[in-house]
């Protein structure tokens, strides 16, 4: 008999007090208090769960995973992180996952504790107010 183990794909944010990083961290876990609890070992900033998108067999949530990256592909920014504060990146990885995912779970909506204004640049595909975004505007 196959013991199922619901796998996770999750959306995590960075935190300091009050401020939310324009960062998003998509990955997978079986556990997402471990995985926190290692995320938030080495970072000076709390890591803190936005989304979980549970899926019944890992490789789904894998594929999942990777279909997701891809499609954030032009704000990567190292790794599974990439540009954009958990509450713009969720519509988009939402849209692409909620068929797929028998579950959606809503770990922590901060839309009110979020800046209003995006720090990323579409157009540019870099930070606003880094030397990159400030040439290209000139």
């Amino acid at each position: 008999m196959t013991i199922l183990k619901p796998t996770t794909v999750y959306l995590v944010g960075l935190e300091d007090g009050d401020y939310v990083f324009p960062f998003t961290k998509i990955g997978v876990a079986l556990s997402m208090k471990s995985r926190l609890g290692s995320l938030n070992t080495g970072t000076p900033f709390n890591c803190f769960a936005y989304r979980e998108y549970l899926f019944q067999h890992r490789s789904d949530a894998l594929r999942a995973e990777k279909s997701a990256l891809a499609l954030l592909n032009d704000r990567k920014a190292k790794g599974e992180w990439v540009h954009g504060r958990p509450d713009e990146i969720a519509p988009i990885v939402r849209h692409l996952l909620i068929d797929k995912s028998p579950r959606e779970k809503s770990i922590w909506e901060r839309l009110d504790r979020t800046p209003k204004v995006s720090l990323w640049d579409p157009i540019n595909k870099c930070l606003k107010g880094t030397p990159e975004s400030r040439g290209a505007l000139h």
